[in-house]
C-alpha cells in the first residue's frame, strides 16, 4: 500500500446486538384444566372481584441456625403425619403454642384481639410501666 491509500476500514459492528431470548422471570399463569394462558380481566370481571383478604401475616428473626432448625423439623418430622405447606406447618406450631398460653395464663379462653402493630417490644413494655409506676408514686 502506498502512502496515499487508506487503510481499509475495521469493521462496524451491527447497529442492535443480536436479540437474545428474554428469561422468564414469572411462570406463565394457567386457570383450571383448560391450560390456556390467563388473559387480563374484562370491566365486568374486575368489577365482580371481590376484595382480597389479609392473611395476617407475621414474622419472626432467628439465627440461621435456629431456621435451619425448624426447616429440618418441618421435612423431617411434621411432614410425617401432616400435609401441608410450610406456612401451615408454622401456623400449627404457633396455634398450639397460643392454646396453651391461653389454657395456663386465661382459664381457657381467648384473650381479646391485638390489631398489628400493636404488640410491644417486652423491655419498651417494661420500660413503660416502670415510668408509670413511678408517676403514681
Amino acid at each position: 500500500m502506498s502512502a496515499a491509500t487508506p487503510a481499509p476500514a475495521a469493521p462496524r459492528p451491527p447497529a442492535h446486538p443480536p436479540t437474545l431470548p428474554v428469561p422468564r422471570t414469572m411462570a406463565p399463569q394457567h386457570y383450571g384444566r383448560t391450560g390456556k394462558a390467563a388473559g387480563m380481566p374484562t370491566q365486568k370481571q374486575a368489577e365482580d372481584k371481590k376484595p382480597s383478604v389479609n392473611k395476617g401475616r407475621i414474622g419472626a428473626y432467628m439465627t440461621p441456625e435456629e431456621a435451619s432448625r425448624v426447616r429440618a423439623a418441618y421435612q423431617n418430622g411434621w411432614l410425617q403425619d401432616n400435609s401441608g405447606s410450610f406456612s401451615d406447618f408454622l401456623k400449627s406450631v404457633i396455634i398450639e403454642a397460643v392454646d396453651k398460653l391461653e389454657r395456663e395464663k386465661n382459664n381457657g379462653n381467648e384473650w381479646p384481639p391485638v390489631t398489628a402493630g400493636a404488640v410491644r417490644v417486652v423491655t419498651h413494655q417494661q420500660i413503660a410501666d416502670k415510668r408509670r409506676a413511678a408517676a403514681e408514686d
